[in-house]
């Protein structure tokens, strides 16, 4: 039993369909008219594919434009510095996953510096900052590790709790365990217990404090493992899923996010 050939609806019989699109010079052209279209438009998305895959990878940093200090009590000339950043702005992921510094490094620069207020001379002096030299894709659940028990759970959420400003109290955990991220000091409080903070006016730790930087990946690995305890915030809690501090902007929007 032979089986019959199926066409599209529209057409009654292979014969219909050649017919009408190969039967005169105009349904020819048509035909060629609507594949030269469909092929263009597939050599349009490859470029697009294949530029997006240079020029936004996430591999190399880009140079980005970041303040000078936090310090509020000083002047730097000039007001901002380029640095090179890994960021979901810089470098292209998949959708469940962030581009985020693989390896980083430290460069000092040379600044003009004063007091605000002060009309004394400015004088030059040099800042240390954290340079992202290579980027890679992370998966965002990665970022988070397994809990393997309530406690633990509960044990977590008491170091990372924090709160904005001097007001509040976070990362706290015995002395002989307090072993802070770079550029975070190990602080000692009234009970001998210890958690990891800034020092005063230390600049690249300041960034990570309020947000404006995210914490390598062996940072990151360090505090999963608790082989780091969690730094102290400025903002709220340390972000597991993007390995940073929240900044302002962030509380401000979870308060009001009808306004964001």
């Amino acid at each position: 039993m032979s089986s019959s050939l199926r066409y599209p609806e529209r057409y009654e019989s292979l014969t219909d369909y050649k017919q009408t699109n190969f039967g005169n010079k105009l349904a020819v052209e048509r035909s060629y008219n609507a594949y030269s279209n469909n092929g263009y438009a597939r050599q349009q998305v490859m470029s697009h594919l294949q530029r997006i895959n240079v020029e936004g990878k996430c591999k190399v940093p880009k140079p980005k434009l970041v303040p000078s200090s936090l310090d509020r009590s000083k002047v730097y000339m000039p007001h901002c510095t380029i640095l090179h950043r890994c960021d979901d702005d810089t470098g292209c992921c998949m959708p469940m996953e962030t581009c985020a510094p693989k390896t980083t490094t430290n460069i000092t620069l040379y600044f003009y510096m004063g007091n605000v207020g002060s009309r004394q001379q400015h004088t030059v002096t040099t800042l240390t900052f954290s340079n992202h030299t290579e980027c890679h894709c992370v998966r965002l659940d990665a970022l988070q590790g397994l809990r393997s028990s309530r406690s633990q759970t509960q044990e977590e959420s008491s170091l990372e709790h924090s709160t904005e400003g001097s007001r509040g109290s976070s990362g706290i955990a015995p002395a002989s365990r307090c072993t802070c991220p770079r550029h975070f000091k190990s602080v000692n409080d009234n009970e001998s217990n210890c958690f990891c903070d800034c020092i005063s006016h230390d600049r690249d730790c300041i960034r990570f404090k309020e947000g404006f930087e995210n914490f390598s990946m062996e940072t990151r690995k360090c505090i999963r493992s608790k082989q780091c305890s969690v730094p102290r915030c400025e903002y709220g809690m340390y972000n597991r899923n993007e390995g940073r501090c929240p900044k302002k902007s962030d509380r401000i929007n979870e308060q009001f996010p009808q306004y964001r």
